[in-house]
């Protein structure tokens, strides 16, 4: 559950999101309407799409780096047909916890993947210690936290 401190950071992240694509109206409608008589309305829609995408690639960047519009959490891997780190079992499908607040394991040169169970244990340990998770959430969710996917 998310903290109201959290929701209106979200909410206004969400609407200056929202007012970016207002911006790309005007742009893209001049496009439309000044080109589309001398080059064909597919080849306008094509043109009008990349000059918005060369410049607002700029704003969505400043947006999703400095604004929590994005706040999804847990980032995991999933692979088929391995071997458990942790119980040295054979299964189906193994987990390993990629990112998560910062805990950052995304150039991690060995890669440890678990099975369901011990990928749930670990997980647990490591929220209730604090090892992985956003801090806010580590300091008041306690055992609420997300496990990764069942089979």
């Amino acid at each position: 559950m998310r903290n109201k401190q959290e929701i209106v950071g979200i909410t206004r992240s969400y609407l200056l999101y929202l007012l970016r694509w207002q911006l790309s109206t005007p742009i893209l409608a001049a496009c439309v309407y000044y080109l589309t008589k001398h080059i064909g309305a597919t080849w306008t829609t094509v043109l009008a799409n990349t000059v918005g995408g060369l410049l607002f690639f700029w704003v969505d960047r400043w947006i999703f780096r400095h604004t929590n519009i994005l706040h999804i959490g847990e980032l995991w891997e999933v692979v088929d047909d391995a071997l458990c780190a942790d119980c040295g079992r054979s299964v189906n499908r193994a987990y390993r916890l990629i990112k998560f607040g910062a805990y950052d394991r995304t150039h991690d040169k060995t890669p440890k993947f678990r099975c369901h169970e011990c990928s749930r244990k670990k997980y647990t340990s490591d929220r209730a210690t604090g090892r992985i998770g956003p801090e806010s959430e580590v300091k008041t969710m306690g055992n609420g936290a997300m496990l990764p996917p069942g089979k």
